[in-house]
């Protein structure tokens, strides 16, 4: 277990977009180093999961968390997705994090969409019942929820491995385990959403807590449920294998991109901008 935490300015928050790979080691990027592995770090609201710190080497190395699977202790139930995300969204402001990328598997609910397709969100609806409260629950403005300069870089470095690249969309986020009804396909879409995942929310507004800028690209794995589209097991995997290396390899590339010294005004923060309405040291 690691006591001291790292200092680290960009963290990737890893989902299902990248569960079938080991990142980074499996993404055939050169000038990756792992630093530390398997660290697991003590919080107010409990302990890590085993995480990882990797420098990205270059001209200028910057030091990254790694998070699996948005930091959720998928092997204990008894620990929640919400305190799972106290515990590492706190662990990144401590370790100084202000830029942040996150990917995901997603379903789509625009017909124009196909499997395979990657979007990058601009904006999301929140569907789940039960909202996450911001390390005291302060307001904050979400106008803009995801940041355009991460986005742009995504964008540039998956236009370089996927065919279909949409450079916006809206993300409705239900709560999980289970799917959507189709009934609840039908609404989703009259809302306006384009896909349809589970971890959005609480990791953008966390972001947003934190005084962090965060981007997130989606996968389209799926067709909503009443698209007549089957999933089977065994094409679903195959997907994911196939794909999880090659999101990872946009991810590094786009995060090498980032530069955490300079103020985001996309984001809306300055130097001690959203952060500074937080004070729970």
């Amino acid at each position: 277990m690691a006591t001291k935490i790292p200092r680290a300015a960009y963290a990737f928050l890893n989902g299902s977009a990248t569960w079938a790979c080991r990142f980074p080691e499996d993404c055939g990027v050169e000038g990756v180093e792992v630093l530390a592995e398997g660290a697991v770090f003590d919080t107010p609201y409990g302990k890590t999961v085993p995480l990882k710190v990797v420098r990205l080497g270059g001209e200028k190395p910057k030091d990254a968390l790694v998070i699996p699977m948005h930091g959720w202790h998928l092997n204990a139930p008894h620990i929640t997705h919400q305190q799972s995300s106290d515990q590492v969204f706190w662990l990144m402001r401590e370790a100084g994090v202000k830029k942040i990328l996150s990917d995901a598997g997603v379903g789509g609910l625009n017909p124009l969409l196909e499997i395979g397709d990657v979007i990058l969100p601009d904006d999301f609806i929140e569907a789940r019942t039960r909202r996450a409260e911001t390390f005291g629950g302060q307001d904050m403005r979400m106008g803009a929820p995801f940041c355009g300069g991460l986005r742009e870089a995504l964008l540039e470095e998956a236009r370089k491995v996927f065919p279909r690249v949409m450079r916006r969309g809206t993300t409705v986020v239900t709560e999980g385990p289970r799917f959507a009804t189709r009934a609840e396909v039908h609404m989703l879409r009259a809302w306006g959403g384009d896909i349809v995942g589970q971890s959005v929310t609480p990791d953008v507004t966390y972001a947003r807590a934190i005084g962090a800028c965060i981007a997130v690209l989606n996968l389209v794995a799926y067709l909503a449920e009443d698209s007549g589209s089957d999933w089977p097991e065994a094409q679903l995997r195959e997907f994911y294998n196939h794909n999880a290396p090659r999101v990872g390899r946009v991810l590094i590339e786009a995060m090498r991109r980032a530069d955490s010294a300079e103020p985001c005004p996309s984001c809306g923060w300055q130097s001690g901008g959203p952060a500074r309405w937080m004070d729970n040291r």
